[in-house]
């Protein structure tokens, strides 16, 4: 068995496998306590679901129990503690006249790290910082610079979905989103708000049927090439493709209007490898 856990001070997830008894004493939003192997720290986390096709992540962290009630007590005022940080962490960086944007701060619940992360332009010397966070709070102090994509993660708010945000609450990785997307899926004349999250990056959403607008896009001709008319046999030149209405836009000359006609209407030659896309820029 497998269950899918949210370590809440980062916003990430982790598929952890335990055993049938630790399975079934813990339900979807309970607290856990998590080990993380790489600096013996000791974390909250909370149960998300459980599945049983997966056998893992290599290397994450162990789960060490559920979380008592007095855990979630001493829980309840950590996050207190890390808001007073976080003001702390803002008033400094301003006085200090440091160059960066305090977003977030992470107190381990062993109560000897802390994370304290922020987004920059450029490279900033926080030596003095650190001298200062540990002497405050007497934990081992680590200053994390951030993109301004993991910022809306850490951050989280609502997309213009209406929902909150898909990097703070369930995606586990978060693969770059490229210009191809867009274009694949007939976005590219939209308006780039509109494409852009929170982040000011390209939607992760836009990922999501990616793959099934590619599989559907091999059955249709590229765009600007030729195709037959199979009723009048004239010559036609493919403008848009609306591929999953199964249609597209074709227009036979200059001087004459453009006609949508079904896929099923029109002969044509596919490409063999399908079409070629030069722009590859990722947004990440």
């Amino acid at each position: 068995m497998v269950l899918r856990i949210n370590h809440l001070r980062r916003n990430s997830f982790h598929d952890i496998p335990v055993s049938p008894e630790m399975a079934s004493s813990v339900k979807s939003g309970d607290f856990v306590l998590l080990l993380f192997s790489e600096d013996r720290r000791v974390d909250v986390g909370q149960v998300v679901f459980k599945h049983d096709y997966d056998e893992g992540d290599r290397g994450g962290p162990e789960l060490l129990r559920a979380a008592t009630m007095e855990d979630i007590r001493a829980i309840e005022q950590l996050r207190q503690e890390e808001r007073a940080a976080f003001e702390y962490f803002v008033r400094r960086a301003k006085e200090l006249e440091l160059p960066m944007k305090p977003v977030a701060v992470f107190l381990s619940f062993d109560g000897h790290f802390g994370d304290f992360v922020f987004t920059a332009e450029e490279r900033v010397d926080f030596r003095e910082l650190v001298r200062d966070l540990t002497s405050t709070f007497k934990r081992r102090i680590f200053l994390e610079q951030v993109s301004s994509r993991e910022r809306a993660n850490l951050a989280g708010g609502c997309g213009s979905c209406g929902r909150t945000l898909c990097c703070s609450t369930f995606l586990k990785e978060r693969p770059p989103v490229v210009m191809q997307a867009v274009r694949t899926q007939n976005m590219l004349f939209r308006d780039r708000e509109k494409l852009t999250g929170l982040c000011g990056k390209l939607k992760c959403c836009l990922n999501y049927e990616l793959e099934v607008y590619e599989e559907l896009a091999k059955d249709f001709p590229a765009l600007h090439s030729d195709v037959t008319i199979i009723a009048t046999g004239e010559r036609h030149t493919v403008i848009s493709r609306s591929i999953l209405d199964q249609q597209v836009r074709v227009v036979k000359d200059h001087s004459s209007p453009a006609v949508t006609v079904k896929l099923s209407e029109i002969s044509f030659e596919i490409r063999s490898k399908g079409e070629v896309l030069p722009e590859t820029l990722t947004s990440s």
